[in-house]
């Protein structure tokens, strides 16, 4: 069988799609995948797996664990330059607003959060969409259409 080491998404994380019986794709992070497979167990909701080194690409099952959402939160804040992120945001507002688009449909939302919630996509779906694809669209079950999305 070839080796599958996934595609990077934009969070740094390796990436696998796997196809569907009957069409489709599904989308799993491999440390997640390697850490279930290593242990035989699914990852329970509200639960995470945290790389104790740091390092996205080392999915080793010795560098991986089990943990809360709030300790991989406080763990990856040891790294984060909060600084950098509140001058960013200061230059550039701290709500984006966003303009959805599909074929009869258009409106502006003061926030990604409200524009997510408002068509039932998810916010980093959006978020990708605008940062790294904008050609790209979403799909929202919530309204069976397909969404482009703009800053602005």
């Amino acid at each position: 069988m070839k080796e599958n080491p996934g595609s990077k998404c934009t969070t740094g994380y390796r990436m696998l799609h796997l196809p569907l019986k009957g069409g489709g794709r599904k989308h799993e992070y491999v440390h997640r995948a390697i850490f279930q497979e290593a242990t035989g167990f699914l990852i329970p909701e509200g639960f995470q797996i945290h790389h104790r080194d740091g390092d996205k690409d080392s999915n080793g099952i010795d560098n991986l664990c089990l943990c809360t959402s709030r300790f991989n939160n406080l763990e990856a804040a040891k790294t984060r330059d909060y600084e950098q992120i509140y001058l960013s945001r200061k230059k550039n507002g701290f709500k984006q607003k966003v303009k959805a688009t599909s074929k009869d449909y258009e409106e502006v939302f003061p926030s990604q959060c409200q524009c997510a919630k408002a068509l039932g996509i998810c916010v980093s779906r959006i978020s990708n969409i605008l940062r790294e694809m904008p050609n790209a669209m979403a799909h929202s079950k919530k309204t069976g259409k397909k969404y482009s999305f703009v800053k602005l």
